[in-house]
């Protein structure tokens, strides 16, 4: 008797691996948090016992292997993921701290805040603050690096705006200052530092407890020779808090990347001071806000969407519509406005 021949075997015993290894590369590339993927591997885990116990051998070999896959994927993915940048983290040629204060918006986050000094900078000589106010969705250790990364364990990529990277290229002898608020959540609350004062306190800590100590020697926020305040989206609310009840000593300039969703009376009140003040906005609500400031001060409005000139930046008041995506106006943006503000120079 001829054996029975099965051309197609070879093919069914590599056909459970392609499987496995298909849903891995779907795990791989797929933007999803990490959970979603481990809850598909136990479920089809699951399906592959229950089809064993019922006698589908072929079934069950594929599930399994497609759970495996998936695990094996999802493992590959967050093993390459770009990170974010974690609390004790340095940076080569500058000085990163990223921690906790006591002077904090929510004491239930990781960090309350993220400061950066850049290569060669010098306290000993005249120096700037920067205080940047993030938007919605995110948080302050992925912004302020240049690859998308994760802000927390299975949570999806987020853009960057690479701040660091932009302060170290404006040139200035700067400080960079990233107040943390809600990580990952829909929320322009300032939490704490809503409070009278409450940005002056945090910002006093962070150059006696953080920077002096880095530095050797003492830093004083009053020792700033400019304090420049920029927000993005959301982060109109803490910005507009700090104008008007932040207790900070100086407030030269403000920078709102397509921020101005509300705080019309503080930031009318800071440009009416003397205070320079720049809103880029996209359209809809950012939009009638800055129109309106405009009217109000009787400034023109620079409707043109194109990358503004040195000359325009220079401007006491700017109010410009921006053709960039508004997740990405903060991207060669900041570093823009840093070299037309007259920082000193590192």
């Amino acid at each position: 008797m001829l054996a029975e021949v099965n051309p197609s075997g070879s093919i069914d015993r590599f056909a459970p691996i392609a499987t496995g290894a298909a849903t891995g590369l779907v795990s791989l590339w797929a933007n999803v948090p990490a959970g979603f993927p481990i809850g598909a591997a136990a479920i089809s885990a699951t399906a592959s016992i229950f089809a064993a116990t019922i006698g589908q051998r072929g079934v069950a070999l594929h599930l399994g292997s497609a759970a495996l896959g998936i695990l094996a994927g999802t493992g590959l993915r967050v093993a390459t993921s770009p990170a974010a940048l974690e609390p004790g983290t340095t940076r080569s040629g500058g000085f990163l701290w990223v921690g906790k204060l006591r002077n904090e918006a929510y004491s239930s986050l990781p960090h309350s805040a993220l400061v950066y000094a850049p290569p060669g900078f010098d306290p000993s000589r005249p120096f700037a603050v920067l205080v940047y106010f993030r938007g919605w969705g995110s948080c302050v250790t992925v912004l302020a690096g240049a690859e998308p990364a994760r802000c927390s364990p299975g949570g999806r990529s987020r853009t960057p705006s690479d701040l660091m990277g932009q302060v170290d290229r404006s040139g200035a002898n700067l400080l960079l200052v990233m107040p943390e608020w809600p990580i990952e959540r829909d929320s322009s609350d300032p939490g704490a530092l809503a409070q009278e004062g409450a940005f002056r306190a945090m910002l006093d800590e962070v150059m006696v407890d953080v920077l002096s100590p880095a530095f050797g020697r003492p830093v004083r926020l009053d020792g700033a020779s400019k304090v420049v305040l920029a927000a993005h989206s959301g982060g109109y609310r803490p910005l507009a808090d700090a104008l008007s009840r932040g207790g900070l000593p100086r407030r030269d300039d403000v920078l709102l990347l397509d921020a101005f969703y509300a705080g019309d009376a503080a930031f009318l009140a800071h440009a009416r001071r003397g205070g320079r003040l720049a809103t880029l906005y996209t359209s809809g609500a950012t939009e009638r806000h800055s129109r309106s400031l405009a009217d109000a001060l009787g400034v023109p409005v620079l409707t043109a969407g194109a990358p503004l000139t040195e000359a325009q930046w220079r401007q006491p008041v700017i109010v410009a519509k921006t053709m960039i995506d508004h997740s990405r106006i903060p991207l060669g943006t900041v570093q823009s406005w840093l070299q037309t503000r007259d920082l000193p120079p590192r």
